[in-house]
């Protein structure tokens, strides 16, 4: 008798779990669909900047303010004519202060009618001590690795993504129904991807963008997300 009242203890303890997780599920679901339906279904476009000197001769180009080469300017002027002729609305248009961000930002703005606002948080990364020398030296690839020391002198990760995630986070909220569009620098970007995809550590150091290369991100797929984790 003492069993069956166990196993009978035992059985309603069981159900009562698998409801709780019924409804948990359920309070989840019902969260992400409102605040997508909430809140639009605009998209997060980002570009890198063309090509400048710099990046030519393979030289590590943070801080250091320099324009775009002739090729660079073509980058950036077919770029953004490819972009335009895709049909996509662009509501905003942000760029880092650097100059070879702000002539980029100019041709995709002539091609889109929108305007460009400098958003300082969108600059590049201060390198320290490796500005200006070898990108592929085995010592920066190793100095990339370490999420948070500084580079001698210069910005951790850590503090990147510190800026980069606070301004998308005021991004998302402010303008989640609006397609945006920011150009920015490799760092930055790589930063941003991790705003939405994982990277493991391996991966992170060499997560790439060309100069101009374009991405999209689903900023209304990323606030269902969030939401998501909320309700947990």
């Amino acid at each position: 008798v003492e069993n069956h009242q166990q196993c009978v203890k035992c059985a309603l303890l069981f159900l009562s779990l698998y409801s709780i997780m019924i409804t948990s599920k359920l309070v989840i679901r019902d969260c992400t669909v409102s605040l997508t339906k909430e809140r639009g279904n605009g998209m997060l476009y980002v570009v890198r900047h063309g090509q400048t000197d710099m990046n030519r001769d393979g030289l590590i180009c943070g801080r250091t303010d320099v324009p775009l080469n002739d090729a660079g300017n073509a980058q950036a002027e077919a770029a953004a004519r490819e972009f335009s002729s895709s049909g996509v609305p662009i509501a905003k248009i942000f760029s880092s202060p650097l100059l070879r961000a702000r002539q980029t930002a100019a041709y995709f703005a002539r091609e889109t009618g929108a305007a460009v606002a400098i958003e300082h948080r969108l600059i590049e990364q201060d390198y320290g001590r490796f500005e200006a020398t070898d990108h592929r030296a085995q010592e920066f690839l190793e100095a990339k690795r370490n999420f948070a020391a500084d580079f001698g002198g210069g910005e951790s990760i850590f503090r990147i993504v510190q800026r980069v995630y606070n301004l998308l986070d005021e991004l998302r909220e402010q303008s989640l129904a609006e397609n945006i569009l920011l150009v920015s620098h490799g760092a930055v970007l790589r930063v941003i991807h991790t705003y939405f995809y994982s990277l493991t550590t391996d991966e992170f150091p060499v997560f790439y963008f060309g100069n101009c290369q374009l991405k999209a991100y689903d900023y209304a797929g990323k606030a269902a997300a969030l939401g998501k984790e909320a309700s947990l």
